[in-house]
């Protein structure tokens, strides 16, 4: 980062906490940095008349695996130890069935298993519409905490992942209006490995048509 210095004064460059990507989803076409990974035949598109801009991922009618996930196309820049956060403002556009699922955080190398990602903090919604949190730093496996909030279909939910504590004692926020803190009582650990954001929404087989509404998402760190 640059920093404000008198003429002449040696460049001074201080660590600070900055926004390093950001997307509010607003034109017609997906942009930027972002990569689309499919199984199956899945259907994305930014919502053109959406207040303030939408992306949806969205399952097909078709019976089949599918996935539907956006992320950096495996390119792994991010490190949980740099002080890094994420906030994204999301809606689940139906009840997921039981064969569904949602993921939203960071991730190393994808796999459309979510369990066989190496590193993972994220949060997780599967069948019920019920919140987890879980985290993976490739030898402790911290999977399905319950944050005793329920997602409902159609209402905006806003999540803040926040490693600025350092990789191993991660936090999670998480609301429908204003997040607040969940699952405090666990120790959430993401390592040293770089990663990625992911949001992906999936389904095993099934006619069902879920889909994801994304409104937002920034990502902060350290430089």
């Amino acid at each position: 980062p640059n920093s404000i210095v008198p003429a002449g004064s040696p460049r001074i460059f201080v660590p600070r906490f900055r926004k390093v990507f950001v997307d509010h989803f607003l034109g017609d076409a997906l942009e930027g940095r972002f990569n689309l990974s499919t199984q199956g035949t899945p259907t994305t598109g930014v919502i053109r008349d959406a207040q303030h801009g939408i992306l949806r991922l969205a399952l097909a009618s078709t019976s089949e695996a599918e996935t539907n996930e956006l992320n950096f196309g495996d390119l792994l820049q991010f490190n949980c130890n740099e002080g890094l956060v994420m906030e994204v403002g999301f809606a689940i556009t139906a009840a997921l069935s039981s064969v569904e699922r949602v993921v939203i955080g960071f991730g190393s190398a994808r796999n459309n298993t979510y369990d066989s990602v190496v590193t993972n903090i994220w949060f997780r919604a599967d069948g019920d519409m019920n919140l987890t949190t879980e985290s993976d730093d490739g030898t402790t496996d911290t999977d399905d905490k319950d944050t005793a909030q329920d997602l409902t279909a159609n209402v905006f939910h806003f999540l803040r992942i926040d490693c600025g504590k350092g990789a191993n004692d991660v936090k999670f926020y998480s609301g429908a209006s204003m997040p607040t803190a969940v699952n405090t009582g666990t120790t959430f650990k993401a390592g040293s490995n770089l990663v990625q954001p992911i949001i992906g929404i999936q389904k095993d087989s099934g006619g069902a048509t879920s889909a994801i509404d994304i409104d937002y998402i920034g990502i902060f760190a350290r430089r």
